[in-house]
């Protein structure tokens, strides 16, 4: 009787142990399970954001002649403004440190926003945006501004299509350069290379005028061209 005694509490205390350890090997897997699915759903909530953000960023900032009439880089409460002007409707892009949110006008289209700051470069005609969502790393994204001050015209002829680009490198808004390209039809060629001009393969050459006294440059154009020959192939 007591070797029954003796076998059965040593049985149980195996048991025990036993189901010690399989309760702290399950409650590390549960804790590292459910730690990487907070982390990956945290993850995948701050990309949505960013990617919301692009969406309408880009789809308004590709539009043709678009004008930045507002910058605040961030202001005393650490808030960042960018107005934006398309014809006569105007866009806001607002981050608002105590919401923790960034407003599209008066709409809240990202979340979980630490930091953010809206930057517009005049001279390159660019937009620089940093925003920081929940725990993910900083990101910085640079986008190309078309202001309507930059302006293309092409002009056709029998033998060329003559490309102007009008630019205001200085934003005061005027045009103060202008870069010509000339490109010849098929079936056509290049005589000379006039001085001044780069040639970018045989079917095209431009050249850089600048006009500081933002006065027409349609005599440019024509002085520029006069001495540009082009003839058919074989001739």
């Amino acid at each position: 009787m007591k070797l029954q005694k003796g076998v059965t509490l040593i049985s149980l205390t195996v048991y025990i142990i036993a189901m010690v350890i399989v309760v702290s090997v399950v409650s590390m897997i549960s804790t590292y399970y459910f730690t990487n699915i907070t982390s990956n759903t945290s993850n995948l909530d701050a990309l949505t954001q960013y990617t919301t953000f692009n969406r309408f960023f880009s789809k308004e900032i590709h539009k043709k002649e678009i004008e930045v009439i507002k910058n605040i880089e961030k202001d005393e409460k650490e808030n960042s403004y960018l107005c934006l002007k398309h014809g006569e409707a105007q866009t806001q892009y607002s981050f608002i440190k105590a919401n923790r949110g960034i407003y599209k006008d008066k709409v809240k289209i990202c979340r979980d926003v630490e930091s953010a700051s809206f930057v517009y470069h005049s001279n390159e005609k660019t937009i620089t945006i940093t925003m920081k969502i929940g725990k993910e790393a900083e990101k910085t994204i640079t986008y190309q501004v078309k202001t309507s001050y930059d302006k293309q015209e092409n002009n056709e002829h029998e033998a060329c299509i003559v490309i102007y680009e009008y630019r205001d490198t200085t934003g005061d808004g005027r045009y103060n350069t202008c870069t010509v390209t000339i490109k010849v039809k098929d079936g056509w060629h290049f005589n000379v290379t006039p001085s001044g001009w780069t040639r970018n393969g045989d079917k095209q050459m431009s050249k850089t005028f600048t006009n500081n006294a933002n006065e027409s440059f349609g005599c440019i154009y024509q002085a520029g061209l006069i001495n540009i020959n082009v003839d058919r192939i074989g001739t």
